[in-house]
């Protein structure tokens, strides 16, 4: 699992953090391609993580999977950052349609 740096925050202007490097690493070192999957509104169900949440559907957006086959620690930082980019415009459309 790769979550944002500050992974948790109440601040609603913060729509999804930089990401943490460890699992893009992991995934080039093993082989293993990369799946994302945005979780759309889990601020609705999960306002508060550490206090619990609600019960509710979360609506999830499995993407294709990201190939990292010949990719190498040089590439970490731009499979973040594709990866990165392609939850947030996910994110912004799904804010879009509230």
């Amino acid at each position: 699992m790769c979550l944002p740096r500050r992974w948790y925050t109440k601040n609603e202007n913060i729509i999804l953090g930089k990401f943490k490097q460890g699992a893009f690493s992991l995934a080039i070192e093993s082989g293993v391609d990369i799946l994302p999957v945005t979780f759309a509104n889990n601020r609705k169900y999960l306002p508060d993580f550490f206090k619990g949440g609600r019960p509710g559907i979360i609506q999830a957006t499995v993407h294709e999977p990201i190939n990292v086959a010949g990719m190498s620690k040089k590439d970490i930082n731009s499979l973040s950052d594709k990866v990165h980019s392609l939850l947030l415009k996910e994110l912004e459309i799904y804010r879009k349609k509230r």
